[in-house]
């Protein structure tokens, strides 16, 4: 069962409090629980990454059975832009998704589309972990998910800092996850620190603070997180499990 922090999560994020969070990337629903007793209850958000890492469809189930029952928010990075993929991490009780290489407003419009109920938008089910096994009403499932549901747009093409302007502005966006790793490598540069990158990056950024969209983005140690934050970083990813766990 969701509590008080899940249903925050999104207001939080986008009223610009500072906020961290890890990417989960190990198959196991014991890693929820592990962060979950961390001091001060944890990060404030767990990705999980079903892009890069082997979480089936049953596992993705039993870390989100999990997350629910200790009221840990958790964003689920789904593989691509797909109905299906949106749809079945919200089903199983997703905060939210985080989608990879949106490339257009158009882009961002249909994951946000997807994401919420409504003309052409999420298909109904209140017998899902997210209606409470069918023990709430129709209005009360319609009304958290509306409340709660966050889509987070991943910036990481050349297509997409060239539509930054029209991304931001996309009714329902709720945050820019900016991909400096994805955006070397499209941009043919083979570090985050090159100078093409930082400028495509730098513009990103600038264009989401202007807009008042939340930026996320990814550190992989302390200085990472200090650039990031200084650069104007809603919410900081700081590395992974795997990251943690070769520390």
């Amino acid at each position: 069962m969701t509590g008080h922090r899940t249903e925050r999560f999104r207001a939080r994020l986008r009223a610009g409090e500072a906020l961290d969070g890890v990417v989960v990337r190990t198959p196991t629903h014991q890693v929820i629980e592990v962060l979950a007793a961390s001091p001060g209850g944890g990060p404030d958000v767990v990705v999980l990454d079903t892009e890069h890492a082997s979480l089936s469809f049953d596992v993705l189930d039993s870390m989100l059975a999990v997350a629910s029952a200790l009221d840990v928010p958790v964003l689920v990075r789904i593989d691509e832009l797909r109905r299906a993929a949106v749809q079945s991490a919200l089903d199983m009780g997703a905060t939210g998704v985080v989608v990879p290489h949106v490339r257009s407003a158009d882009d961002a419009a249909q994951a946000v589309r997807w994401a919420h109920y409504g003309p052409d938008g999420r298909g109904y089910s209140g017998s899902t972990r997210a209606g409470r096994w069918g023990t709430r009403s129709m209005s009360e499932v319609v009304a958290q998910a509306a409340a709660r549901t966050t889509v987070v747009v991943q910036v990481e093409d050349p297509d997409a800092v060239d539509a930054i302007g029209a991304i931001v502005a996309v009714d329902g966006a709720d945050a820019v996850f900016v991909g400096a790793a994805d955006l070397a490598v499209a941009m043919g540069a083979l570090d985050p620190s090159d100078e093409r990158v930082v400028a495509a990056v730098e513009h990103v950024v600038s264009a989401c603070v202007s807009a008042g969209m939340p930026v996320v983005a990814f550190a992989a140690g302390a200085d990472a997180e200090a650039t990031w934050r200084a650069r104007g970083a809603t919410l900081v990813l700081r590395g992974t499990d795997q990251s943690r766990l070769l520390a």
